[in-house]
């Protein structure tokens, strides 16, 4: 494990109460919703003082003289998460603060970090001097629900030079102070990933980044084979106890033959294979126990012998004609073909070989067709429209014959319904969007296989006179409103409904509260104002709740821990994590920029914390 040193982070202070959090991603760009910068009036003209709030509905306000807001604001946690723009040279940094009564009267100061930066090279050791290219990734462990606080860096094969004349490879820009799980994923394939933790503590020049030298890699030589020979173009790696591919990839020549480069520090990993590209009709599976590696990489390749797939069934032709219940084709569903395959009860010795499976899965073409190459006998097909279709999710399992199989798509029922604001006053225009609720409904037969479909949020937008019409699936689903820019109001998270299977219609009637105002102003690590960051306000979720959720994670997993828990950064598609913090961008309550002198302005609906 690489340490620096660390040394004093500054506080972030505010005149109400701001702590900085790290459980979150890097985005910026979101659409804005009751938010503003704070150079220009909210709402102007909606009113001048309370008597025209009080006239319109009790409880409210006047604020700054251009909105009705809510007079008592419930105390609530929430995040704001800051982008400035990169001519800043700053950071990403989130700041958790506490809404409340006091919010009204005293803007929060967001005082930004000044980042660490840090200069190094990265090498083998056995060639201090040749610079390795690739990707530098450092991550602080514990963001929430596959969303993170990570920032990496590009390292280059030929060297830059600093004010002193000392090269580098490779610049990291990162929050000081924090302990970082660090990934450098080689330009080369034929140099496994390389993993550490380390604290950064300021910046720092000089920084040297030893990988192992080619002698001290582990050698893992095997075949893979069926009852009809070897399977050629199978690509095969090894992943670590955390779910991080710990070595090279490759993939099965002719003779099922494949070898791999194993990182040294890796004590134990299972062997994972999927079809290389272009070959999606060839099994996917894995090795359930992981394989004992040396600590000590030895002069011969460690030979993992012949994986026995057994015999595995002929291939058929089979096509999915998607159509509604009028016959009419439906284009651009995801069709997905999943056929389990019977795995022996042993590879070789106590190497027990586990989920194994082919999958094919695609969209339906304009005629509604979908075809593919899938080992015959009993399988699982899965057909989901598009988000905006009125026709729904199809699932069948049955024995596969080869020619057409018919999918034809229920209807979906509708939800329906009318926003109005906090007076009972229509609101049309508004964006109201369904998110399904829970774990996403999968319909795999391979248990940790995945679920392509996976149901994307569900759009519409009210009439003039309030009104919205949406199909979904049967299922549970919140209900978020998002009004029209001027509106004077916030974006909220209204209710939780349950669309029933066989029930044509599912009623809704929304009404907004008043929103609560929120502003401040962020400045840069000398106190000067910072133009154009991107201030996104999201909700924070219990901790209870979070508890809940992470053990559902782990149930599904089959007990495995997460591919980005450990001493190590996740793989370049990092993956869920389960720690206290924000939850999904459905859980964004506003979004705005910051203006010249550093200013911002929000509407938040009280009380909002993600479910």
């Amino acid at each position: 494990m690489l340490l620096l040193r660390a040394r004093g982070t500054p506080v972030i202070r505010s005149t109400a109460r701001a702590r900085t959090f790290l459980a979150l991603p890097l985005l910026a760009g979101l659409a804005a919703f009751g938010c503003a910068a704070a150079a220009d009036d909210l709402f102007e003209g909606a009113c001048r003082q309370d008597a025209d709030c009080t006239a319109i509905a009790q409880g409210l306000v006047c604020w700054e003289q251009q909105v009705c807001v809510a007079a008592t604001v419930p105390t609530t946690d929430v995040v704001l998460r800051l982008q400035p723009p990169a001519t800043s040279g700053l950071l990403a940094e989130p700041f958790r603060v506490t809404l409340s009564d006091a919010t009204l009267r005293e803007p929060f100061k967001l005082v930004l970090t000044a980042p660490a930066v840090v200069r190094g090279i990265v090498t083998r050791a056995n060639d201090p001097l040749t610079l390795i290219p690739g990707t530098l990734i450092a991550t602080v462990p514990g963001g929430a629900a596959g969303q993170e606080l990570a920032f990496s860096a590009d390292s280059l094969a030929l060297p830059k030079h600093n004010a002193k004349g000392e090269p580098y490879g490779f610049e990291l820009r990162t929050q000081p102070g924090h302990a970082y799980d660090l990934a450098f994923w080689p330009q080369s394939d034929a140099i496994p990933p390389h993993y550490a933790s380390i604290t950064i503590g300021g910046s720092l020049d000089g920084w040297k980044i030893g990988l192992p030298a080619e002698g001290q890699l582990h050698r893992v030589r095997g075949r893979i084979e069926h009852a009809g020979g070897p399977i050629a173009d199978l690509r095969v790696w090894f992943e670590d106890t955390h779910g991080r591919q710990c070595s090279t990839h490759a993939d099965t020549d002719s003779g099922g033959a494949f070898e791999l480069k194993v990182d040294p520090t890796t004590p134990e990993a299972s062997l994972r294979f999927e079809p290389a590209p272009g070959n999606a009709h060839l099994p996917r599976g894995r090795l359930y126990k992981p394989m004992q590696l040396p600590p000590v990489a030895g002069p011969q390749p460690i030979e993992l012998g012949v994986l026995h797939l057994g015999a595995l069934p002929a291939d058929l032709g089979v096509t999915i004609v998607v159509q509604d219940a009028k016959g009419k084709a439906v284009a651009g569903a995801l069709v997905r073909v999943q056929r389990a395959l019977a795995a022996p009860v042993a590879v070789q010795a106590d190497r027990q070989l586990g989920a194994l499976y082919v999958e094919q899965h695609g969209l339906s073409d304009a005629n509604g067709r979908f075809t593919a190459q899938v080992p015959a006998g009993q399988a699982t097909i899965v057909v989901v429209p598009g988000p905006k279709s009125d026709v729904g999710r199809w699932t069948w399992k049955g024995s596969l014959k080869a020619g057409e199989t018919l999918a034809t798509c229920p209807q979906r029922p509708v939800v329906a319904g009318d926003v109005a604001d906090y007076a009972g006053r229509v609101v049309g225009n508004a964006r109201v969007s369904l998110r399904r609720v829970g774990p996403p409904e999968t319909d795999s037969p391979v248990p940790g296989s995945g679920d392509l479909g996976a149901d994307e949020p569900i759009e519409a937008v009210t009439t003039a006179a309030g009104t919205f019409f949406v199909p979904a699936d049967p299922g549970q689903y919140a209900v978020w409103v998002l009004p029209p820019s001027g509106a004077g109001l916030a974006r909220m998270l209204t209710k939780v409904i349950d669309v029933k299977t066989g029930t044509a219609l599912t009623k809704v009637n929304v009404q907004l509260l008043p929103p609560v105002a929120l502003a401040g102003r962020v400045l840069g690590p000398g106190g000067v104002p910072v133009a154009a960051v991107v201030i996104d306000v999201l909700a924070e979720k219990p901790a209870a709740a979070l508890q809940a959720a992470q053990r559902e994670r782990d149930k599904q997993r089959g007990g495995r821990k997460p591919a980005s828990e450990g001493n190590g950064a996740a793989s370049k598609a990092p993956g869920d994590r389960g720690t206290p913090g924000v939850v999904r961008e459905s859980h964004l309550l506003a979004s705005c920029v910051s203006n010249a002198a550093g200013a911002f302005q929000a509407l938040v609906a009280p009380g909002q914390v993600s479910k």
